[in-house]
């Protein structure tokens, strides 16, 4: 991580850039997968949401994730022109919104999908059924991502983690035996996506114009929410076409 910043920091070319930047994505990564398997080992299951989401927010779901990119990318291009902002630090500014939604959304959503699946638990008798969880993804990746990327920009970086958070507490909750290399799957998954936000955003704004932009990165976060609503209804018949080990016990150990 130390190597790969001081790359970036006397880094002259792209070349220099991109290598430090690799290097410090390779170092983050193992802080992302460690430490979320340490909080399932240590928490439980009706605590584990709100655990996850405090650990998001220290260190601050594919398809909603590349809405951040989206608007973070082009943002000298977008927000600058259209609200006559010439100064780099008024447009980095604009950046701050990602941190604050981070940190204030990410523990809250967490605790919700947490009572979430007390109450679920507690309907069915003790029973528990994974899919619960998801049910606190469902406002954020309906209608207020999407809405958010379209209308309001500093609204989104507060609803992704509606998304994010209990979506990826949910494949702990069912890969127990596995949580690491989940984590590592997810978290490869979704900075995919955010690369190719990244690339091919600020081309598509050249070519169909800022709304049209949006409104694709919208139609993609709608199609995540149709995912995730699948999961939510199926999600026990999925599991059942392969068994990769899925943590079955009713107090979610495995």
């Amino acid at each position: 991580m130390c190597l790969g910043s001081l790359i970036v920091s006397l880094s002259t070319s792209v070349v220099q850039l991109t290598i430090g930047r690799a290097l410090q994505a390779s170092a983050a990564s193992c802080f992302i997968s460690a430490g979320v398997n340490s909080i399932s080992d240590i928490y439980k299951l009706e605590e584990r949401g709100t655990a996850i989401g405090a650990y998001y927010t220290a260190i601050a779901t594919a398809c909603a994730f590349m809405t951040d990119y989206v608007m973070l990318i082009p943002l000298s291009y977008t927000i600058g022109p259209h609200y006559g902002l010439t100064s780099l630090a008024l447009i980095r500014a604009c950046f701050l919104p990602s941190g604050l939604g981070s940190t204030l959304g990410s523990p809250i959503v967490g605790r919700i999908s947490d009572k979430i699946i007390i109450s679920k638990r507690k309907q069915r008798g003790g029973k528990w059924l994974p899919e619960d969880r998801l049910l606190a993804t469902l406002p954020g990746a309906m209608f207020l991502v999407p809405l958010s990327v379209l209308i309001l920009l500093v609204w989104n970086f507060n609803q992704l983690v509606m998304v994010i958070g209990p979506s990826g507490t949910y494949a702990v909750d069912i890969l127990q035996t596995q949580t690491a290399e989940v984590i590592v799957v997810i978290s490869g998954i979704r900075h995919f996506f955010a690369a190719q936000a990244s690339a091919f955003a600020l081309p598509l704004i050249e070519s169909i114009g800022v709304v049209a932009t949006c409104a694709l990165a919208a139609s993609v976060a709608w199609f995540g929410f149709v995912l995730l609503f699948i999961t939510i209804i199926y999600g026990t018949r999925l599991r059942k076409w392969v068994d990769l080990g899925y943590t079955t016990t009713a107090d979610g150990t495995s």
